[in-house]
């Protein structure tokens, strides 16, 4: 195989894990604006605690979104520097998309409002937790159900602090395919 049929074969594969990418997001989006909801109907019906883990389950979808993201721009990155890099082909598709940011200003809106809707998913999900779980601490004169509480507080703390860091560090690389 010589190396325009091996570019060539190497581009048509990562296209295909682009068109994949998308639509593992696409899913993503679904779950994240239909199911959200629904789930924390469900768990916050349970008689169990099972409605604690809900402010997770929200950042996990964000973060999922995120690792496809990057993931999509990994490979639009990789076009771009090896595939269209030596330009003896002419301005490449992922070059011509960097060329000019209205050309990705579409990703990166469409990515913002992601990231606003779940974290005010989130901020809901974590307002609906924090209140049961006070109120039952509230409600328990031994004080068992605050120690729950403040564990549960802590953690909801840690995975806060984890997510905006997470949001804020890999920010670029999910909207751009440049450095």
């Amino acid at each position: 195989m010589d190396n325009n049929e091996l570019r060539t074969q190497e581009y048509i594969a990562l296209r295909r894990e682009v068109d994949g990418q998308q639509w593992r997001s696409f899913i993503t989006v679904v779950i994240g604006l239909l199911g959200m909801p629904a789930l924390g109907y469900f768990l916050l019906a349970a008689a169990s605690r099972v409605w604690l883990i809900l402010p997770l389950l929200v950042l996990v979808l964000i973060m999922q979104y995120l690792v496809q993201q990057n993931e999509m721009m990994r490979v639009g990155r990789y076009i771009r520097e090896r595939l269209e890099g030596d330009g003896q082909y002419g301005l490449g598709w992922e070059t011509w998309l960097e060329s000019k940011n209205e050309y990705r200003r579409m990703e990166v809106q469409f990515s913002r409002w992601f990231v606003l809707v779940f974290f005010v998913y989130f901020a809901l999900a974590l307002g609906i937790a924090l209140y049961r779980l006070i109120t039952e601490a509230a409600a328990d004169p031994s004080g068992t159900h605050w120690k729950i509480a403040y564990g549960a507080i802590a953690a909801y703390v840690i995975m806060t602090v984890w997510a905006v860091g997470t949001v804020v560090s890999h920010w670029r690389t999910s909207v751009s395919t440049t450095v």
